[in-house]
């Protein structure tokens, strides 16, 4: 069995199998650990059974030491993986389909297990994929630390806005008291207005009347005077001709006697 030793620790134990024969072609680890490989071989050998209803289907089996990711190739390869909670599982399955694209399982020794150009080309594979994840990762942290300080710059300036706000709600208020005290002032100077307004038209009315009394009151006092003269002008003519008219009488009665 060959080993060698993966520098990422998200990956801890990666291996690589015949279905056919239960033979391990080659196997990864982080660190050494036999309980690693022990349920390693375990779900090799389980899971290569009846392997006509698995190929090319990808499981994912936790345990307490983390994910084992495994598929089986239709050229009756099969692949594992152990990995962190946190590693994305479509990284192993990406190295995987790799691993078919190169045909890594074919760079084998008369033993059956990876010769040295197989266990480079196995780790370049792992490594390739173990720096894009960091990279990847860093990447995130990068896009949040500059999201932190765009959300930093962005808070001062919504608490810069909040005090401007602040103080055009003061100055809004002090405008709206403004406001009313003028138009309390304006109700007041309309109602001492139309006070003023009133007591000058009571005003023209008494002097109106006044005149008129003045330039009417003769002609009614003189238009009095010249009717009593009238009726006592025909009062006397009319005794006058009454006069007369007795005398006349009078005469009449005289010649007729």
């Amino acid at each position: 069995m060959n080993s060698t030793t993966i520098s990422n620790i998200q990956i801890k134990y990666f291996m690589i199998g015949n279905a056919l024969n239960l033979k391990i072609i080659g196997e990864n680890s982080s660190k050494v650990n036999l309980n690693w490989v022990e349920t390693g071989n375990k779900i090799f050998k389980e899971y290569c059974k009846n392997i006509e209803e698995k190929y090319e289907k990808n499981y994912k089996i936790i345990s307490e030491d983390g994910i084992f990711l495994c598929t089986i190739s239709a050229s009756n390869i099969f692949y594992l993986a152990l990995i962190t909670d946190n590693f994305p599982d479509k990284f192993i399955f990406q190295i995987i389909e790799d691993l078919k694209k190169e045909n890594i399982h074919l760079l084998i020794d008369e033993k059956g297990e990876l010769n040295k150009p197989g266990k480079q080309a196995f780790k370049a594979i792992i490594q390739h994929y173990d720096n894009t994840y960091y990279d990847l990762i860093a990447d995130i942290n990068g896009n949040i630390n500059e999201l932190k300080v765009d959300f930093q710059n962005n808070l001062k300036k919504v608490l810069g806005n909040t005090e401007d706000l602040q103080k055009l709600d003061v100055k809004a208020n002090q405008l709206k008291s403004d406001a009313n005290i003028f138009k309390k002032d304006a109700r007041k100077l309309e109602r001492k207005t139309c006070c003023q307004n009133f007591r000058w038209t009571i005003l023209l009315i008494f002097v109106i009347i006044f005149l008129i009394l003045i330039v009417a009151l003769p002609l009614i006092i003189r238009n009095i005077n010249g009717t009593s003269t009238g009726s006592n002008s025909i009062s006397s003519e009319q005794g006058v001709v009454n006069s007369v008219k007795n005398n006349t009488r009078l005469l009449f009665n005289g010649n007729k006697k």
